[in-house]
């Protein structure tokens, strides 16, 4: 899906930029209404104009935020620039009919969490932006000409560098205002810019954000770090103070300081706190880490004991957890992990690296068109009194089955069937094995299937075994194999027979999420002994002990 995605936006930039090429756009009538709030025009009034967008909170707080402060002195606008300003050189809107905007595509490609699109569709801008500079210019001088402004105020990232020098040809005062601490979006185009009238409102002095300007050439006097406008509810809290200083023993006359970790994450709060820890006044300072209601949710719902199954490229495990630090593995593969095992039938079938995609797609097919293999594979130790898993032996039948599918095997297609197990994962390529090419498209579907099929019922059931003996109340699976569709469905079904056990499975986009799983994890062994290791080594298989 993304990979077609990624086309499709390839193709709509290729084909604006031959479009704009060969049919120039031509000048047209400015047809958007006033920017400005009819309700507070005034023409006593200075006029500011915001280029904002619809998309990121950030802009939209930001602009809020602005209108609060400013339009009781001044009369504002607000144009968000793609649609409004844009509009004529904007390919998505050409190839909808109006109908999808540059910005609507970025935003819910945003939504979807599709961040290596949105670096492509980012690129693809910035190219398809310094092509169409001159009609880009063009447009914004247009508009700013039908409804001129006394100053520009801009906090979004889109064409910055092409409003100063429109705003410097027609000698407007612009103020640039990021809204995220990484401000190097928010500088295209901005290279050495030489005009008195043109500034910066940054949040924070960072060494990492003066680099940033200090590349594009922008000298310090174009800089001021005046924090982020925020809307003046943000200063009221909805608890009183009083309620704070009486629950925190407070007294009255010692002040309080509140700090909130943002984006710059827990080091900078850290180094801000021990700043003010420095001042010559006696302070009460509170820290407000924040707080993730969903995330709460889910961790209540965990109750002990708890059983969980870890399912990966480097692990198969089931664990026992009675508490949130007493643990006790009860089950283990004995040789291939069951990633591991995905990985190697892949590379059988000339699926590419990681093989847990392929494979899935494939039986999805097959299930799909209702195809089947004639033989079945085995289900490892599905039968065994213990929780202990093998899919060595799983992996060897799909290559046995693979080789006895061969008509006359001589001996060039039995050294290629034996050369499979030899093979390089990450680096494979099927057209070097002819006797994977020769398999038909059905027959692969059916070996996927089966093949997927095998570990399902391998893994529910030993957790099923585990389940009825140790009657566990949460039932928690985790890894990146568990962003198996079939495993999913499989898992979820259990609750029709043990309606009384809470089942936890991470959202797909988080089953790979190994930072906040480890994250976590080493959070709650910290909270045992309070010790700090500083040597640290990444090891992807380390023993859960």
């Amino acid at each position: 899906m993304k990979r077609l995605f990624a086309t499709i936006i390839a193709i709509i930039f290729v084909a604006g930029i031959l479009f704009f090429y060969l049919m120039p756009p031509q000048k047209e009538v400015i047809e958007t209404e006033s920017p400005y709030n009819i309700d507070t025009y005034n023409r006593d009034k200075k006029k500011i104009l915001i280029f904002s967008s619809k998309g990121g909170g950030g802009h939209t707080s930001v602009t809020n935020a602005l209108y609060q402060y400013l339009e009781h002195d001044y009369c504002l606008g607000t144009s968000y620039i793609i649609p409004h300003i844009l509009k004529s050189i904007d390919v998505f809107q050409k190839f909808s009919n109006e109908k999808v905007t540059f910005e609507d595509m970025h935003n819910w490609l945003a939504k979807k969490k599709w961040f290596s699109l949105l670096n492509l569709e980012y690129n693809l801008g910035l190219w398809f932006f310094a092509l169409n500079r001159k009609n880009i210019e063009k447009s914004i001088e247009e508009y700013l000409l039908a409804y001129p402004p006394d100053l520009i105020i801009s906090v979004v990232t889109v064409a910055n560098g092409m409003v100063l020098s429109v705003a410097k040809k027609l000698n407007i005062p612009f103020l640039l205002i990021p809204t995220d601490l990484d401000a190097f979006a928010f500088l295209n185009q901005l290279d050495n810019p030489k005009y008195d009238k043109f500034h910066i409102a940054l949040s924070y002095d960072k060494k990492s954000i003066r680099k940033q300007f200090e590349q594009k050439k922008i000298k310090s006097d174009y800089i001021t770090y005046t924090g982020f406008p925020v809307k003046k509810e943000f200063l009221e809290p909805s608890i009183p103070k009083k309620y704070i200083r009486e629950a925190f023993a407070i007294p009255n006359n010692k002040p309080v300081i509140l700090l909130m970790m943002g984006s710059l994450g827990s080091d900078e709060l850290l180094h801000f706190s021990k700043e003010l820890s420095k001042l010559s006044i006696s302070a009460h300072i509170i820290i407000a880490l924040g707080k993730n209601e969903q995330i709460k949710a889910h961790i209540e719902k965990i109750k002990f004991p708890a059983l969980a199954l870890l399912i990966s490229g480097g692990h198969t495990e089931l664990i026992l957890l009675n508490s949130w630090t007493e643990k006790e593995k009860i089950g283990e593969t004995q040789d291939d992990a069951v990633g591991e095992a995905f990985d190697k039938v892949a590379r059988m079938l000339g699926l590419p690296y990681p093989g847990g995609p392929g494979i899935s797609k494939l039986a999805e097919e097959a299930r799909a068109k209702n195809i089947y293999l004639e033989t079945k594979f085995p289900r490892p130790m599905i039968h065994s009194k213990n929780f202990n898993f093998s899919f060595s032996g799983l992996k060897t039948s799909v290559l046995y089955y693979l080789k006895k599918l061969q008509t006359s095997p001589n001996r060039k297609t039995m050294k290629c069937l034996a050369s499979l197990t030899e093979a390089s994962t990450r680096n494979f390529s099927a057209e070097k094995y002819p006797c994977i090419s020769e398999l038909s498209v059905k027959k692969r579907f059916a070996i996927a299937r089966e093949f997927e099929d095998a570990i399902v019922e391998t893994l529910v059931s030993k957790t099923k075994m585990a389940i009825d003996k140790y009657l566990p109340k949460t039932l928690i699976i985790g890894g990146g194999v568990i962003a198996n569709k079939a495993l999913r469905e499989n898992f979820l079904k259990l609750s029709e027979n043990y309606p009384e056990i809470e089942i936890l499975i991470p959202e797909k986009s988080l089953t790979t999420d190994n930072a906040a799983m480890i994250a976590v994890a080493g959070y709650i062994e910290y909270l045992k002994n309070k010790k700090l290791n500083k040597k640290l080594k990444a090891q992807g298989n380390l023993n859960i002990d």
